[in-house]
């Protein structure tokens, strides 16, 4: 099904969901949903129950089993069972089984397994090379994050090195 101007409009599998002007406008997957102005767009023939809903949410690369909600949510190389929920959340590199809840969170890039709640949170987890980090609270781990790391708490950055195992918190 598809609704609007260009949502659909090339090679929209069975049982595929675009509403919105441009919204999965170049490939969808089975079972897939992209609701919002160019929702969707990075969603391929093996995007297979992926869901973007906001404007540009799920925007360049949209894979399998991933969900982006909220307004420019995992707009660019979001990872296949990703989340993404919130204004801007996981909007750079989001890695596979990433979660990003809040304004910003996770919005840099994460590697494996990275958890940001909270208004920027997990703002900059670019040194998690492929292993878990959670960042928790207003800007909770927004500076540079490593590897097993936890920061949680009101500007918790948590800079660290590949210790492992590291927790910080904040106000």
């Amino acid at each position: 099904v598809s609704q609007s101007r260009y949502a659909g409009q090339n090679n929209q599998s069975q049982s595929a969901i675009a509403v919105g002007s441009g919204a999965a406008n170049n490939v969808q997957g089975n079972l897939s949903i992209a609701i919002g102005s160019n929702a969707g767009q990075g969603q391929t023939l093996g995007s297979v129950e992926s869901v973007a809903i906001g404007l540009s949410a799920g925007g360049a690369s949209q894979p399998p089993y991933s969900i982006a909600i909220g307004s420019n949510a995992g707009r660019t190389f979001q990872r296949s069972y990703a989340i993404a929920i919130g204004y801007q959340a996981g909007t750079n590199t989001q890695g596979t089984s990433s979660i990003a809840i809040g304004f910003g969170s996770v919005s840099t890039s994460s590697g494996t397994s990275c958890i940001g709640i909270g208004q920027n949170a997990g703002r900059n987890m670019a040194g998690v090379v492929g292993l878990v980090a959670i960042g928790a609270g207003t800007f909770g781990g927004g500076a540079l994050q490593t590897n097993y790391s936890v920061n949680i708490g009101f500007s918790s950055l948590g800079v660290s090195g590949n210790l492992g195992c590291l927790i910080v918190t904040g106000k």
